[in-house]
């Protein structure tokens, strides 16, 4: 008796497990009905971009051409997470610049390569705290928050480094931007982490 309890009990799981699958299935399907036109083009758009690039599809091109993107393919999950969750930041941009600059300016330091992210990653953290407190405590609007941040941050890239300079560790552009194909392997790290 208990066995075949057992049994249906996990025969029921797999079929649940089965028909979610097809659930989920569908629902991506009608999400994107009527967008079979515009994956025929951008089809189109990647045939034409291989034959007139031939060398495109070769590892260490293709390596190039996501690391062109990725950057801003970042931003746009950064920002459409905020989105998802019924927000709006306004100083995501902003922020990527003074990151960018506190990187640069930082690793030359002491204490190097990880000295420099270290200090993009604490910036991040107090420029998003102190975000967070005006609109979750402060009940100010996030897009008089952002908006008012974006210029802030931006002078204080202005400020920081008033011309375009700073250093970047030889090692660490040769791992994100050399021929090899990191940036590929983040982009299916962060589509993975996306859909999990």
């Amino acid at each position: 008796g208990d066995g075949r309890g057992d049994r249906r009990r996990r025969d029921g799981r797999e079929e649940s497990g089965v028909s979610g699958a097809r659930l989920y299935g569908r629902i991506q399907w009608r999400r994107n009905d009527g967008l079979g036109g515009l994956f025929v083009v951008l089809a189109l758009f990647a045939v034409l971009y291989a034959i007139l690039f031939p060398g495109i599809l070769g590892l260490g091109a293709a390596s190039k051409f996501v690391q062109g993107w990725f950057p801003t393919a970042l931003v746009a999950a950064a920002e459409t997470i905020v989105m998802l969750t019924g927000g709006i930041d306004l100083s995501v941009g902003p922020m990527v610049s003074l990151g960018s600059v506190v990187a640069a300016s930082t690793m030359q330091g002491p204490h190097g390569v990880f000295g420099g992210v270290l200090a993009t990653l604490a910036l991040g953290a107090f420029v998003g705290l102190a975000v967070g407190a005006f609109v979750a405590i402060g009940r100010y609007p996030a897009i008089i928050v952002t908006l008012a941040f974006s210029f802030v941050l931006r002078g204080a890239a202005l400020l920081i480094m008033p011309r375009p300079g700073g250093y970047v560790s030889p090692s660490l552009s040769d791992f994100l931007a050399g021929v090899h194909p990191t940036t590929a392997g983040l982009l299916v790290l962060l589509v993975v982490l996306w859909k999990a």
